[in-house]
């Protein structure tokens, strides 16, 4: 997380970014007055990843959501497996 303000710029983990109301009750991040978040930086090892994230909420104009889901994920070896114990080879005679 690449924060700014009028005197510089400054670094964060995510982990250390988002706080929760033990630390700060009013706020939900670590940004200080004057400061705004300017960038995330993913690491190099998501490079080709996908990502997802999803929103709950009673409506979806400047409102607050009930849940919020994000995922990222990669996958490196793709293995389709069809169950086929129900197909059976057999012959079909047509009688005239």
């Amino acid at each position: 997380m690449v924060i700014r303000s009028v005197s510089g710029e400054r670094t964060l983990a995510a982990e250390d970014y988002f706080v929760g109301p033990a630390n700060d009750i009013l706020s939900t991040t670590a940004l200080r007055t004057g400061e705004i978040l300017t960038s995330v930086r993913i690491p190099n090892t998501w490079a080709n990843a996908s990502f997802y994230f999803e929103k709950v909420a009673d409506r979806n104009v400047w409102d607050f959501s009930l849940v919020n889901i994000a995922a990222a994920f990669k996958v490196s070896v793709v293995l389709w497996k069809i169950p086929a114990s129900f197909v059976e080879p057999c012959s079909v005679h047509h009688v005239a």
